[in-house]
């Protein structure tokens, strides 16, 4: 057994199946409908309690962090162990949940929620629509549409998301609605770099 895979197993941090490869430098860049790019970036390893953790950092290309998220690949999928919004409001999970999985069939849904500290829980799904190629700035994908829905009392999110295997989200086509304050944004792949 080579060191490489041994370290793999014994880590469990990173899959060859993964439907989103999260190893450190891992980058996604993403062109928006908006004034500035969206940059996705796995920026290091963290614990949240005994779990090694990838750090996800969302930010604008103007470098204003958005949110956080400390998730790990398992052989099914990736897991959020703890958000974060912007740089201070921290989102507590108490039991792990897929972000996205890896064996994707049609109609599949899977669910989560997490909690800030004032008790305000942000409820988590996703439901796996179809199989379809889709063309973005980086180029053209096989991807599995997923719908996703994340709300708290205050709103949320919902969105249509392309997922292609080994690359992860190619576009993203996203409804927020925060106390009544609406906006929409549509996110293309432009550029992709696989961490080591």
């Amino acid at each position: 057994m080579t060191y490489a895979v041994l370290v793999t197993l014994l880590c469990g941090l990173q899959d060859a199946t993964s439907p989103w490869p999260l190893a450190k430098g891992s980058k996604w860049v993403y062109k928006t409908d908006q004034e500035v790019d969206m940059i996705y970036e796995i920026v290091g390893l963290e614990k949240v309690g005994d779990v090694e953790c990838h750090v996800l950092e969302v930010r604008t290309s103007e470098d204003r962090v958005m949110r956080s998220e400390w998730l790990t690949v398992a052989k099914d999928g990736v897991k959020v162990h703890q958000g974060r919004r912007g740089r201070h409001a921290t989102l507590t999970v108490e039991k792990p949940y897929f972000r996205i999985k890896s064996a994707i069939e049609k109609g599949a849904t899977w669910e989560g929620e997490s909690r800030t500290g004032d008790a305000k829980v942000t409820t988590f799904n996703a439901e796996a629509v179809e199989e379809v190629e889709v063309e973005v700035p980086a180029g053209k994908y096989k991807a599995w549409k997923i719908k996703t829905s994340q709300q708290t009392d205050s709103g949320g999110t919902t969105a249509v998301e392309w997922w292609a295997p080994d690359v992860g989200m190619v576009r993203a086509e996203i409804e927020f609605n925060f106390s009544g304050t609406g906006m929409t944004a549509v996110y293309e792949l432009k550029e992709f770099t696989k961490g080591k």
